[in-house]
């Protein structure tokens, strides 16, 4: 029996059917009666192969087809920073009369809830006005979310309510010297909760969640009245059965990353359907939150106050006229770029990527609109790609790469490698990752006909620690990721992205030491596993068909006697 399968998984159909042709071919054959039971056994095993082979096949498949899909809103630890120029401006801002609570140590109080994020104080729902890049249905967390609240010097007033579900999953060393990740573990009802409220003299406030040795601080801040998540540090004991065969049991590693939570006005809370991840250092210890209620200023009769603030993400378009429906834009297919950066023969970055930048702003009818642009086919790097390879960012080594495009935008990447070494499990000198980011654009009568003013816009964020490699090798992240969120109206997204930094050769390589971000490694276990489950089952199915075929015909030889 001979068939031919081809590795092109658009052609799996046919491949598969010239499977079914040879195994039809092959079962049927008779053979004769002095065939033993061994050859028998052997012919099904040849069954088993085949069959497996065309599960492999259809498997692949179905695995290629899922890196077309649009893109996804993973959040990537950034700080934001964003200016905003235009021809002729005046703001005006409202003196703040509200006063809090002093800074104090405080108790706690937490009770678990599994309502949906309704304020308590009016029935208005969030009236969205956005268009944001497709969201995925993301999974619920199986655990249901827990109101911990922080109570002020009073002992009777809350200041901070966090209503969510928060997993945790940890990069510790084991016995052996090799690194894995922890089982996911929640933080659970009866953890102890204290903090520092916010007082008319500081935009700052902090909760601390304290449960079976473990320790997680949120700290939140209120800038220009908008208050966001602004960073998560955790000190975990890598001791009980989230930890097995721990080496380090007694020691406490510390965790700190910024968070990237979508701001929200200073007088009312944020929720979202879909997860936050707050990403640290290693690229692999992860907290993820899905938020029914978070408010950190501002708390009113204790509880959340306001509509609520609904996450970008989640966010559906009402920008449709009385009179007329307008056809929503299409989004258009990522575009696949190389973008190079050489200085004396020396390639010290290279990348390949789609990106993609949403862009919303005001039209001429006072709506807002949201619209999705690609980083169009570049046609001469010497003049759409300019960059440094022996430059510095916070005293670190950095090299940078920017794009320009559609006449005045541009898009800045900075790549640095920490020159000192800290603990075993954060970046050190022999990494490298993208720090920071800046995007800017102007609002053009070309690219925005609709738009009701023209004007420059300028969004960063910095801090990235999630697109990181190891020293002399490559960066990998097919899966689509967003870079920056909402920042000035501007979000940026990535997808098939693969790049190097602080090259030392004149090679476009990337070489064989390639990272990848966790969604891949994810994505890249589906087909092993799916596999190898085929495989398992069509071994039992076979054998269970052997063992009987062996009984009945052991059945008509005694008739015949």
């Amino acid at each position: 029996m001979q068939y031919h399968c081809t590795r092109d998984y658009d052609k799996s159909y046919d491949c598969i059917s010239e499977i079914v042709f040879h195994v039809k071919t092959f079962w049927r054959k008779k053979l004769p009666r002095s065939t033993s039971t061994m050859t028998s056994f052997l012919k099904i095993s040849a069954l088993i192969f085949v069959v497996a082979l065309g599960v492999y096949c259809q498997v692949a498949a179905i695995s290629n087809a899922t890196t077309t899909a649009p893109p996804t809103t993973k959040n990537i630890t950034t700080t934001a920073k964003s200016t905003t120029t235009t021809a002729k401006s005046t703001t005006t801002t409202a003196k703040s009369t509200t006063t809090t609570a002093k800074s104090t140590t405080t108790t706690a109080k937490s009770t678990t809830t599994t309502a949906k994020p309704k304020p308590t104080t009016t029935t208005a729902k969030p009236k969205p006005t956005t268009t944001m890049p497709k969201p995925t249905t993301t999974t619920p967390l199986p655990h249901p979310s827990t109101r911990f609240e922080l109570i002020g010097k009073d002992n009777k007033t809350v200041c901070i309510i966090l209503d969510a579900a928060i997993e945790i999953k940890v990069l510790y060393e084991k016995n052996d010297g090799n690194h894995t990740l922890s089982k996911p573990f929640f933080i659970p009802v009866n953890a102890s909760v204290s903090g520092k409220c916010s007082t008319n003299k500081s935009s700052q406030a902090e909760m601390v969640l304290q449960f079976n040795g473990q320790k997680v601080t949120f700290i939140f801040v209120d800038k220009s009245k908008e208050v966001t998540l602004d960073k998560v540090s955790m000190a975990i004991m890598t001791t009980g059965a989230d930890f097995p065969d721990a080496k380090n049991t007694n020691k406490s590693t510390t965790f700190s990353a910024k968070a990237n939570l979508d701001p929200t006005k200073d007088n009312t809370y944020y929720y979202c359907h879909s997860d936050d991840n707050v990403h640290f250092a290693d690229n692999k210890t992860l907290l993820t939150l899905r938020v029914n209620q978070l408010q950190a200023f501002n708390v009113k009769d204790n509880n959340v106050t306001g509509e609520g603030s609904l996450c970008m993400r989640d966010r559906t378009s009402t920008t449709a006229t009385p009179t007329t429906t307008m056809k929503p834009i299409p989004n258009p297919p990522p575009i696949q770029n190389n973008f190079t950066v050489k200085e004396n023969h020396t390639v010290c970055i290279y990348m390949q990527a789609a990106f993609q930048i949403s862009v919303m702003y005001t039209n001429n009818k006072n709506k807002n609109v949201t619209r999705l642009f690609n980083i169009p086919k570049l046609v001469n790097d010497d003049t759409d790609v300019k960059g440094n390879c022996n430059t510095t960012l916070y005293s670190n080594p950095a090299q940078e790469l920017e794009i320009f495009f559609y006449n005045s935008w541009s898009l800045k990447m900075v790549f640095t490698k920490p020159k000192s070494k800290s603990t075993l499990l954060s970046a050190d000198d022999s990494k490298f990752s993208l720090n920071e980011v800046i995007v800017k654009l102007d609002l053009n009568t070309t690219m925005f006909p609709d738009a009701m003013k023209n004007q420059n816009l300028s969004a960063s964020v910095s801090n990235l620690t999630y697109f990181g490699g190891n020293n002399g090798g490559a960066f990998k992240c097919n899966s689509n990721q967003t870079i920056m969120s909402n920042q000035m109206g501007i979000s940026l997204f990535s997808s098939d992205l693969m790049y190097k930094a602080f090259g030392t050769s004149n090679s476009t390589d990337f070489g064989s030491d390639v990272s990848e971000c966790p969604d891949d490694e994810e994505t890249n276990s589906t087909v092993p596993i799916a596999v190898g489950a085929a495989l398992a089952g069509l071994v039992v199915i076979v054998l269970i068909a052997y063992l009987i075929g062996r009984k009945r015909s052991r059945r008509a030889g005694y008739e015949s006697v």
